[in-house]
């Protein structure tokens, strides 16, 4: 294979394909501050052992395809972590037209220790421009480190790659020398992982960032009861849903303050679109009308518990997802079932948040049958928009690739779709 050609990941020559990797990074209070840009696992994990043009071939890829979807606007008050192979890739003329301020470099330790001096003057030119840069732990802590991450504003803990000493010992030595690093740890897997994380350590206290799949992770949670204040607001979306009396859906939610306060904060938002203030129950029943309505309840179900963390961060995922589902959908299907798509992404993540199998979450709401084929038999019209989300968040871009074809869609449209669902979350919990 010439040096120059893309590599191909499991022998598919496809893999390479330009589709958004993203990963929330959350802070202690579990909201996502930041997300991880990246290349997806099978190259990101195989990049390690490449040579270095290749390395810097895919860095110059992410940094383009970052520029070409628009980058800044999908950031909002967020920061983005860039991921990349080589010091070699800071040189990328592309790098200057990344928005500096919410750019976080994040590069391995080891490519530091090989830097040369060019390279180590590139650094402190980004860094005075307004870039930070994250150094990732590399398992162990060799006596010139202190002047490398000195450089760096955050020390990065891949949970995924081995240590040759104990990880304990060697983030404690290294903030030490370095306290002004800000602790991330990545690829955390459930949430027992996350627990022993954020808390059952010895450098616990100092983590200040968590990265990981264990936000919408499927555990074999106990049988037990549904929040109250989730019951209440379940109650209300059954009521909409069978058509009771106006009146009495709006006199639902006169009686529960919080509940109509938030719908009206969410009802008023720049996004709904409305040209005047609504006040009421009865207002916001009128103006949104039922489907709407409902589609804003369901939203409520992600923070009714204002002191569970983890309920905002599946919000995050929930709301990228079912916009997602909701544009993709509607642009095959048609706008009318823009709601039910919506819908379909926002409960197929309702099993994490009532911490229930998803037979037995479902059961709690009157659903149509199309939502119940996708969500529990994973047929019907709705489920393939559902199964290109899936693979937009975990999925291979070979996979993305082969569900858009099968739908029609184009990877710039769904790189696009993508980049309003998320731009379209962020603007929703600012």
């Amino acid at each position: 294979m010439s040096e120059q050609a893309p590599v191909s990941i499991n022998g598919d020559e496809h893999d390479d394909r330009a589709f958004i990797c993203r990963e929330a990074i959350l802070n202690r209070q579990q909201r996502v501050i930041a997300y991880e840009f990246l290349l997806h696992k099978g190259i990101t994990s195989r990049a390690r052992i490449l040579t270095p043009t290749i390395s810097k071939f895919y860095d110059v890829a992410l940094i383009a395809h970052l520029l070409s979807i628009g980058i800044d606007r999908m950031l909002g008050k967020r920061a983005a972590f860039v991921s990349l192979f080589t010091l070699d890739s800071l040189f990328d003329p592309g790098v200057e037209n990344l928005p500096a301020k919410h750019i976080v470099l994040s590069i391995d330790i080891d490519k530091f220790r090989q830097a040369t001096p060019d390279q180590l003057n590139r650094v402190n030119d980004l860094r005075q421009g307004g870039f930070r840069f994250a150094c990732l732990f590399d398992g162990k802590v060799l006596p010139e480190d202190k002047t490398y991450y000195a450089l760096a504003q955050y020390l990065t803990l891949d949970l995924s790659r081995p240590a040759e000493q104990d990880i304990a010992q060697a983030i404690n030595t290294i903030l030490g020398q370095c306290p002004h690093l800000e602790l991330l740890v990545k690829n955390i897997l459930v949430h027992e992982e996350f627990s022993a994380v954020f808390s059952g350590s010895s450098y616990s206290q100092q983590i200040e960032y968590f990265q990981g799949p264990f936000v919408t992770s499927r555990e074999p949670w106990e049988d037990k009861p549904v929040e109250a204040s989730k019951l209440r607001i379940i109650e209300l979306l059954n009521k909409v849903k069978q058509d009771e009396d106006p009146q009495a859906v709006a006199d639902s939610l006169k009686r529960d303050p919080v509940l109509l306060f938030k719908i009206l904060r969410y009802v008023n938002s720049p996004l709904t679109g409305l040209r005047t203030q609504v006040e009421t129950a009865e207002q916001a029943l009128m103006v949104l009308g039922r489907d709407k309505l409902y589609s804003w309840l369901s939203l409520l179900l992600f923070v009714a518990n204002q002191e569970s963390g983890d309920e905002f961060a599946l919000l995050d995922s929930a709301l990228i997802r079912a916009r997602l589902i909701e544009l993709t959908g509607a642009r095959i299907l048609g706008a009318p079932h823009g709601s039910a798509l919506f819908l379909t992404g926002i409960f197929s993540l309702l099993d994490i948040l009532l911490k229930l199998p998803l037979h037995r979450a479902l059961g709690y709401l009157k659903l149509p049958d199309a939502l119940i084929d996708a969500l529990v038999n994973e047929q019907g019209d709705y489920y393939p928009f559902l199964e290109l989300a899936l693979a937009c968040e975990t999925g291979t871009p070979k996979e993305v690739a082969m569900i858009a074809a099968r739908l029609g869609l184009t990877e710039d449209e769904v790189n696009e779709y993508h980049v309003q669902a998320i731009v379209w979350a962020n603007q929703l919990e600012s």
